[in-house]
C-alpha cells in the first residue's frame, strides 16, 4: 500500500492539469491538499530514516524565499494559493524520496508513468470513438473559438499530434518558439519594475487574477506562465530568485553527476560495479533544464517533484543499496 500510495502521488504530478480538466480546480484542489496531508501523516508515523543535517538546503532556500515574497507580492491571493501548491509538492517529494529505496522509487516512477501513458491513449481512444469530435474541459463537447482550449482534438486517427512537444524549428517549432519572444519581453519589462525581489511568487499564474486576466493573451486565452523558467523567475523573484534557482539546479546537476560518474565506494574496496539506476538523476537533470528553455514546468509539478525528490535522495542515499536509507521499510521488496 505505501508503494501503491508513492506511485499516485507521482501520477498526481505527472498528469498535472488533467485533474482540472477532469474534475474542475475545487476537486483538484481537494484531492492534491488531502494527498499532502495523508504523505505528512504516513510520514509522521512511519519516521523512515532522515539525514536532516543533508537535505538539499537550496531547495529550502528556494521554497522560504518564495513564501517571504507574501510580504511584498503584488498578488498576495495568488502568491498565497500557488505557494500552497509549491509546499505540497516540496513535501511530495521529500516523502517520496525518504521512505523508497532507490530501485523502490525507479519502479514506482516507471509505474506512474506506466499508467499515465496508458489512461492518455484510452482517453484518446475513447474520444475517437464514442465521441468522435474536440472535447473541451470537463468532458464538454462544443465549438471552441480556438483548438487550443480542447482538451483533445480527436486526432488519434488522423495522423495529428497527440501532445506537443519543445526543446526549436527541427522539432516543428518556428523559429521564436511558436510566439514565445513576445511573452519573454512583456514579462521581462513587468520584471524591470522590480528587479531584486520581484513582483511575488506565482506558478502557474493564475487566470482570474486581475494582474494576469488578459494581460498576455495567446489565441484568445490567458497566458499561464512565461514559458521559460529564468524569465518566470526572474519576474516572481528577482534576480535574488534567479540566483537561488541557478543554485538548485546546479547542486542538483553537479550531484548527479558524480552520483552516476563516481565507482560506488564506501571503503577500501574500489572494484563494485557502476549501477544503471545512478543516471536517472542526470537524465531527469537534464530534460527538466531543456524544457525550462520554453516552459516553466520545472518549477512546478513533475519537473519540481522529481528535481526535489532525485536531490534529496541522492544526498540521503549515495549509494545504491548501502546505507539506512536503502534499508527498504516496504514489506515483500
Amino acid at each position: 500500500m505505501l508503494r501503491g500510495w508513492c506511485i499516485f502521488v507521482m501520477f498526481m504530478a505527472l498528469s498535472g492539469t488533467a485533474w482540472v480538466h477532469a474534475f474542475g480546480e475545487l476537486t483538484a484542489a481537494v484531492v492534491t491538499i488531502a494527498g499532502g496531508i495523508l504523505s505528512v501523516i504516513l510520514w509522521i508515523l512511519i519516521r523512515p530514516p532522515v539525514a536532516w543535517r543533508r537535505l538539499p538546503w537550496f531547495v529550502v532556500a528556494f521554497v522560504a524565499l518564495a513564501t517571504l515574497s507574501l510580504l511584498w507580492s503584488a498578488w498576495p491571493q495568488t502568491t498565497a494559493l500557488t505557494l500552497l501548491l509549491l509546499w505540497i509538492t516540496t513535501t511530495q517529494a521529500l516523502f517520496v524520496g525518504s521512505v523508497l529505496t532507490w530501485r523502490e522509487l525507479v519502479r514506482a516512477a516507471a509505474s506512474a508513468l506506466k499508467w499515465v501513458i496508458a489512461l492518455s491513449i484510452l482517453f484518446e481512444l475513447w474520444v475517437s470513438v464514442f465521441v468522435q469530435a474536440p472535447i473541451l474541459p470537463g468532458f464538454e463537447v462544443a465549438p471552441a473559438d480556438d483548438p487550443i482550449e480542447y482538451w483533445s482534438r480527436n486526432n488519434l486517427f488522423d495522423g495529428g499530434r497527440l501532445q506537443g512537444i519543445i526543446i526549436f524549428t527541427a522539432l516543428g517549432r518556428s523559429a521564436d518558439l511558436t510566439g514565445r519572444e513576445a511573452i519573454w519581453k512583456a514579462v521581462l519589462t513587468r520584471a524591470a519594475e522590480r528587479p531584486w525581489f520581484g513582483w511575488g511568487y506565482a506558478t502557474p499564474w493564475v487566470p482570474w487574477d486581475p494582474a494576469f486576466d488578459g494581460w498576455i493573451p495567446d489565441h484568445g486565452q490567458t497566458v499561464l506562465q512565461a514559458h521559460n523558467m529564468w524569465v518566470d523567475i526572474r519576474m516572481q523573484l528577482g534576480i535574488v530568485g534567479v540566483v537561488i534557482t541557478a543554485l538548485v539546479y546546479l547542486a542538483f546537476v553537479w550531484r548527479s553527476w558524480f552520483f552516476a560518474v563516481d565507482r560506488p565506494r564506501w571503503d577500501l574496496r574500489d572494484d563494485r560495479p557502476y549501477s544503471a539506476i545512478t543516471l536517472l538523476p542526470t537524465l531527469v537533470g537534464a530534460i527538466v533544464l531543456v524544457q525550462g528553455l520554453a516552459e516553466s514546468t520545472p518549477l512546478l509539478l513533475w519537473g519540481w517533484m522529481f528535481v526535489v525528490m532525485l536531490g534529496a535522495k541522492i544526498t540521503q542515499s549515495p549509494h545504491v543499496g548501502e546505507g539506512p536509507a536503502e534499508h527498504s521499510i516496504v514489506p515483500g521488496s
